[in-house]
């Protein structure tokens, strides 16, 4: 006759340990560690050597630091997302997001007076706020810096905020300056923004001939003639900023159904052809080749 008394005890102790892992993580999602403490207590003697005890235990301190203030915030970070981030998003799924919410918050809070470090960008506070979603405080957090728009780093978080807040020609602005000023981060708006510019980006990377990261601005006011006046109204572009082919590409395209005369959009085409050459081509196979001007959308 088979003895099945140890099986039936490992699937007793199966049980139990399942039990008490589902507790223990729903105690922790509850941020009540009391009881995660107490249903530990009970894992480690019925399981000691289970494998999700030790995740659990990191877990549960942390939510035991919660409310210590920050000492270290380099090293507050770096536990943060090296460790308790993969931790919650392992073991608490769907739920990490709201459990580590208050993490981001207190790190935010270390941050609240810290002024921006090209060096170390992730220490200021528009970072935890990103992580939190808190894009009117991503916002304050960058505008209480000077000159915030020549830093790549805050200048990418305030259009990524601004395309939350659905600032449209706000955000525009700020990637186009992304564009023009650091033409080697542009690649960061295909991920970066609202998903009609990630996409609008996705066709220009397609583009025969190829362009620029800087040509991307004018480009778009080609697939969306419309953006241009609506920029102009709004005075979110200054000359200053604008590169010149881009202003010559914006006169055209505003051009419309105007009565404009042939001899001025031909000196315009001239002088965009001489800017620049491939631009100038995808033009031409967005307008067509007659002197009327293309035609205004809005």
């Amino acid at each position: 006759m088979l003895d099945h008394a140890p099986r039936q005890l490992d699937l007793f102790i199966d049980t139990t340990s399942v039990t008490l892992v589902n507790g223990i993580i729903s105690a922790l999602k509850k941020k009540d560690s009391a009881q995660t403490r107490q249903l530990l207590k009970r894992l480690w003697d019925a399981d000691p050597g289970n494998h999700q005890a030790g995740d659990l235990e990191l877990l549960a301190c942390a939510v035991e630091r919660l409310h210590l203030p920050v000492e270290d915030v380099p090293f507050e970070l770096g536990y943060l997302e090296q460790t308790l981030v993969p931790l919650a998003s392992d073991k608490l799924s769907a739920d990490s997001r709201d459990f580590l919410a208050p993490f981001w918050q207190r790190l935010l809070h270390a941050l609240q007076d810290k002024a921006y470090d090209p060096e170390h960008p992730k220490l200021h506070a528009s970072y935890p706020a990103i992580q939190l979603e808190a894009w009117n405080l991503v916002q304050q957090s960058i505008e209480s810096e000077a000159e915030w728009s020549r830093e790549p780093q805050l200048l990418r978080r305030y259009a990524r905020a601004c395309g939350h807040l659905q600032q449209e020609l706000i955000a525009t602005r700020c990637w186009f300056q992304l564009c023009w000023h650091f033409p080697d981060q542009a690649d960061t708006i295909g991920r970066e923004a609202e998903p009609l510019w990630r996409s609008r980006w996705q066709r220009f990377m397609d583009l025969d001939p190829e362009l620029d990261s800087k040509d991307f601005p004018a480009w778009s006011l080609l697939e969306r003639p419309g953006l241009a006046r609506r920029l102009a109204d709004k005075a979110c572009m200054t000359n200053t900023e604008e590169p010149k082919d881009y202003r010559v590409t914006a006169d055209l395209v505003m051009a419309g159904t105007a009565a404009v005369p042939a001899v001025d959009l031909i000196q315009q085409r001239r002088s965009l052809k001489d800017l620049n050459p491939k631009l100038f081509e995808h033009y031409l196979d967005r307008f067509g080749r007659q002197l009327t001007g293309p035609v205004y959308d809005s």
